[in-house]
């Protein structure tokens, strides 16, 4: 993949050829390359089919043996999460905020991962508020800047029926990120 990995456009129409020959290569054993296939899928488009096949090439690189503290297990994790996270369906939802808490049991400095997690509880109905909130503090904590992001497109879809719980945390982080 160093041809590839040189090049500016990592989603340039020969990078899946890339990414899958890499793959092939080493007999889908390496888990480096099974993310960096899974990730192409996932931020490639909206198709269903880039979605199924990012969940695929998760999925081979977490049923490899890999190091429970491994950061590429960690990736599996975030990758595999973040694709259930967008497909919506109630349970993937249970499944990604899973994923995302193994993830940050190998390591919880991201804030990116915390809010993900903060949304894919606060999209399962049943979850609980206080959870929701401990995860989006932890992101605010490491970045104010989810505050914005929070109170602005994800609102509606995640965050609004937690308004009680939630509601006056982010606006607090948002005015002391003013």
């Amino acid at each position: 993949l160093g041809k590839l990995y040189s090049q500016r456009d990592r989603l340039a129409p020969e990078a899946e050829q890339e990414y899958l020959a890499a793959v092939s290569a080493t007999n889908s054993l390496s888990p480096t390359y099974l993310i960096a296939l899974a990730d192409f899928y996932r931020v490639r488009s909206n198709d269903p089919t880039d979605a199924a096949n990012a969940l695929k090439y998760y999925q081979a690189a977490l049923n490899l043996q890999i190091d429970p503290k491994d950061p590429n297990r960690q990736q599996a994790l975030i990758g595999v999460a973040r694709a259930s996270l967008k497909s919506g369906q109630p349970s993937d939802l249970i499944f990604a905020s899973t994923a995302f808490s193994q993830a940050l049991s190998i390591s919880a400095g991201d804030p990116s991962v915390w809010y993900d997690y903060a949304r894919s509880l606060a999209a399962q109905v049943s979850s609980d508020p206080n959870a929701v909130k401990a995860a989006l503090q932890r992101a605010l904590d490491l970045d104010l800047a989810y505050a914005d992001q929070a109170l602005g497109d994800d609102w509606t879809p995640y965050f609004a029926r937690l308004d009680a719980t939630i509601g006056p945390q982010l606006r607090g982080a948002q005015h002391d990120n003013l």
